[in-house]
């Protein structure tokens, strides 16, 4: 708990003229974030790609990227959501992607995110009919949703996208989900989930989370055994099966 509680106070502390509160406004396309993406390119050309362990093929992959200070192996936050999706659609497989997961969040998530978009990649040069389902939380969501914003991830290989507690997170956007209604990310202002990505994507965020709600409280820990979670793996499990046919 310390571990995470830290992870939440780093997130804040790096965010600190984030607004408590936004208003519902209506989902318009985000004009820096083709601005963004751009870079992102740039720093996947530069920075050596994070990760590029290609597997075997199989029908799916569940990709994850952890929280801030997660264990590399046997992502805390994400086990549950991942062994739930691999149970409920066969065929699957897990990867946890490799990367920096710091308090450096003006470079640490980049690197996650050429990572994210260099495995993708990989694999489907070598497993062509594989798809994807994407899963960040915390930091690891602004991993997924910096990818999201990078041209150079196929579009068609990503069946199903989860975030849970992201900086990112906004209200008014249509893939916002989750028990909070109102309110926005501590760094929402800088990124979002691109508009084409929204029908694939759920973001959720849990009332009283200081991360992702700009609400005081602490249950930017909860996600694990939450309703959220049990609404993810329905969702990912549903996207797989609209892909696959199956």
């Amino acid at each position: 708990m310390r571990v995470f509680a830290t992870s939440v106070l780093a997130a804040l502390v790096s965010c600190a003229l984030a607004a408590p509160l936004a208003p519902k406004l209506p989902d318009i396309p985000d004009p820096i974030s083709p601005l963004i993406s751009d870079g992102l390119q740039q720093v996947g050309d530069i920075i050596p790609a994070v990760g590029q362990e290609v597997q075997r093929c199989s029908k799916y992959q569940v990709v994850s990227a952890r929280g801030t200070f997660e264990p590399q192996e046997g992502e805390e936050k994400s086990q549950d959501t991942v062994d739930g999706i691999l149970a409920a659609v066969p065929g699957g497989k897990r990867y946890e992607l490799i990367y920096p997961a710091g308090i450096n969040y003006a470079i640490d998530p980049s690197v996650g995110a050429a990572g994210l978009v260099a495995h993708v990649n990989a694999q489907r040069a070598r497993c062509p009919e594989q798809v994807f389902v994407l899963l960040g939380y915390s930091e690891g969501a602004m991993v997924v949703v910096q990818a999201l914003n990078n041209e150079a991830l196929p579009f068609d290989a990503i069946s199903a996208v989860v975030l849970y507690g992201s900086p990112y997170w906004r209200s008014w956007n249509r893939e916002s989900a989750g028990s909070a209604t109102v309110g926005a990310g501590v760094a929402y202002y800088v990124l979002s989930t691109p508009r084409r990505y929204a029908d694939k994507t759920q973001d959720y965020c849990m009332v009283l989370d200081a991360v992702c709600s700009g609400q005081p409280g602490l249950t930017h820990v909860l996600y694990e055994g939450s309703p959220e979670q049990a609404e993810a793996i329905a969702f990912a499990a549903a996207k797989l099966r609209e892909t696959l046919g199956s």
